[in-house]
């Protein structure tokens, strides 16, 4: 197989859809979250799809680890239910280790105990490379600086080379898809999501948002950040995520209709941001 031809085959992830497309069946077809959950993780056919996805994208990042000079680290596709999360690059000694991509997303504002499984979706291809751009320009970033820059400057530059990189080689997916400002929430399933297509208002940083008056602001996204990596890999933080879920518009219409208390929140908010750099 020529080159270009290699290329146009994995920039329609053709892998990837087809195993969204059995978790759409398996979710069909249970009656209960705890059958779905045992589906996702054991059915034979499903975690075939899975494997070959997964080996699709691993191939994806090979490709670019030979033009942008990144770590040989491993790609994985598990299949645990996450909230906001689309995936996570992991990195020890100043180097990356792994990539994460989470495709199976579960309602932003219900308890995780009240899911059933009609409340499960896989995110589309378009979804999935998006997220995958992102944590591919965290590893670059990381492989150049020796640290996370917190979606600044240098993620953004890291971000646009491998975009650029793709683009050049191909991949039309990518030509779809804006550059992101950071992770959010995906707001309506009908358009393909990237992050920076997701209006200030939507990216559920309601409060950050309000006070500091810019969704982009460095200390918004260090918030984000914290939700992402601290907050939702456990059960208490995914709580008070959803709990913060349903009070925070509330709470940021507040900051905006009473100044006093907008000015607070930001001495509070301050505080909090150096805390949890």
């Amino acid at each position: 197989m020529s080159e270009t031809q290699d290329h146009s085959r994995a920039a329609s992830l053709t892998a990837y859809r087809l195993f969204s497309e059995g978790v759409a069946a398996t979710t069909a077809r249970c009656g209960s979250l705890p059958e779905l959950t045992k589906a996702l993780k054991h059915d034979p056919g499903l975690k075939s799809l899975r494997n070959a996805a997964r080996a699709e994208f691993q191939s994806l990042y090979d490709n670019l680890r030979q033009h942008l000079e990144l770590p040989k680290i491993p790609v994985y596709l598990p299949v645990r239910k996450t909230v906001a999360k689309r995936g996570s690059a992991h990195a020890r000694s100043c180097s990356a280790t792994e990539l994460r991509l989470y495709p199976v997303q579960g309602a932003v504002h219900k308890d995780y105990e009240d899911w059933l499984p009609s409340d499960i979706e896989c995110m589309t291809e378009a979804e999935m490379f998006c997220a995958f751009v992102h944590e591919v320009g965290h590893i670059l970033e990381i492989r150049r600086h020796g640290e996370f820059s917190e979606h600044g400057e240098p993620f953004r530059q890291a971000e646009r080379d491998v975009a650029e990189h793709l683009r050049s080689s191909g991949f039309a997916l990518v030509m779809t898809l804006p550059l992101s400002q950071g992770p959010v929430l995906p707001s309506e399933r009908s358009q393909p999501w990237s992050p920076s297509a997701v209006p200030a208002q939507q990216s559920w940083c309601f409060v950050a948002t309000a006070v500091y008056g810019d969704a982009d602001h460095e200390k918004v996204m260090v918030l984000r950040r914290f939700r992402d990596r601290r907050l939702n890999v456990t059960r208490l933080g995914r709580a008070l995520v959803r709990l913060y879920y349903r009070l925070g518009p509330f709470l940021a219409d507040t900051c905006k209709r009473r100044l006093w208390v907008g000015r607070m929140a930001r001495r509070f908010l301050d505080v909090f941001v150096e805390l949890v750099r």
